[in-house]
């Protein structure tokens, strides 16, 4: 089982970093998306070292498997909703031009940053040592405060107002309850 958890965290870890390389537009890496993807790489291999070293529990392994496959379905869910869209990278300093409320979108209005947070998420419950925890502690601070940067930039631009609007309709990492049954704001 530790083979799966270890190999699973690597394929979903790499199928993420592919991204950055063809689905999103290219540009000038910021220094925060640089720091997810040293930081990251960073993480991945205390999860890979700590697998190896304290294999999970069947039950925990189980678990973190789940929660790689969901995390890397939403991811691959929000790369079809906006295979045309040719988002920006994390930390960009671009202004947003559109705003996507189709598939992923319509609950969540960050998926990929949900997708990442799930993923280190999950390897926490797999390899719970405290290396893992400061390295997926570090990770999610990174996407949160890119979430808070994508935030400003949206209510900022022309597409204000829209984006207030949105607010009220999908969480940020979240679907809003009243969102997932069917219910407007």
């Amino acid at each position: 089982m530790p083979y799966l958890v270890a190999a699973t965290a690597f394929m979903v870890f790499a199928a993420f970093a592919l991204a950055v390389r063809w689905h999103f537009r290219p540009g000038t890496i910021a220094p925060g998306m640089l720091a997810i993807s040293v930081v990251g790489t960073l993480a991945l291999a205390a999860v890979e070292v700590e697998l190896w070293r304290l294999p999970p529990h069947p039950p925990s392994a189980a678990t973190a498997l789940v929660l790689m496959a969901a995390a890397l379905a939403l991811f691959l869910w929000a790369i079809a909703a906006t295979r045309r869209a040719r988002l920006a990278l994390a930390f960009s300093a671009d202004e947003p031009t559109a705003l996507l409320r189709h598939g992923p979108y319509r609950w969540i209005r960050h998926p990929f940053y949900a997708s990442y947070v799930l993923y280190w998420l999950a390897c926490t419950i797999a390899a719970p040592t405290p290396l893992v925890l400061a390295g997926a502690t570090a990770m999610i601070l990174l996407y949160i405060a890119a979430v808070r940067r994508e935030e400003a930039h949206f209510l900022a631009s022309p597409l204000a107002e829209q984006y207030r609007a949105y607010r009220r309709q999908a969480g940020a990492l979240l679907p809003r309850p009243a969102a997932l049954w069917g219910r407007r704001p």
